[in-house]
């Protein structure tokens, strides 16, 4: 967890494998303060977690989303 020069909160989730689990996740995390925004960053998830975060993303200008080629942990 982050937070910036403005007091808001960046809560950084790095994902592999995530897709059932992130929307419920993310959503949650939103739910406890206006002031908290989301980076996501995911490793090439097979699964397709990288398209379910880009779906949150373009839900909530909260939610920002970074694709890393290949799994690094």
């Amino acid at each position: 967890m982050l937070q910036s020069e403005s007091g808001k909160t960046i809560v950084v989730i790095p994902t592999y494998n995530e897709r059932e689990n992130i929307s419920k996740l993310a959503k949650t995390i939103l739910n406890i303060s206006d002031n908290i925004s989301i980076l996501i960053v995911d490793d090439e998830s097979p699964d397709g977690t990288g398209k379910v975060a880009d779906g949150l993303a373009r839900e909530s200008s909260r939610i920002r989303v970074i694709h890393r080629k290949g799994k690094g942990g």
